[in-house]
């Protein structure tokens, strides 16, 4: 019975979704120059202000961090300084790892064809 009710409750999200894509079309809402900064993005605006993820984003930017492959490569304690504008860097940084890291475990090729370009 659960995953039947959780199927079922997904196509009626999905539908929702669809009336409302229909009717608004994308929004492009969220500030962000690439998908996977949308999803860094994310992750860094968990209880701050968006002004400190700006911050953050631009500290991993100037660093030409802000690619799968550079969360990826770099090391923790350096990510955590970067980030560290949007609060709570530590737990932040941990988990962008470990989702960079789940990622790539799902890709095969994932640090040429995850950097933005499919997300």
């Amino acid at each position: 019975m659960g995953r039947a009710r959780t199927a079922k409750n997904m196509i009626q999200i999905l539908r929702y979704y669809d009336a409302l894509y229909r009717a608004w079309g994308a929004q492009h809402w969220w500030p962000a120059e690439t998908q996977f900064e949308v999803i860094v993005g994310a992750y860094l605006t968990q209880n701050t202000a968006w002004t400190n993820v700006e911050l953050a984003l631009a500290n991993l930017r100037g660093t030409n961090l802000l690619t799968v492959d550079g969360i990826r490569k770099i090391r923790l304690a350096r990510l955590e300084r970067l980030i560290r504008p949007s609060g709570y860097f530590r737990q932040k940084a941990q988990r962008l790892k470990t989702f960079v890291g789940s990622t790539i475990a799902m890709v095969s090729d994932a640090p040429t064809r995850l950097n933005g370009r499919i997300w």
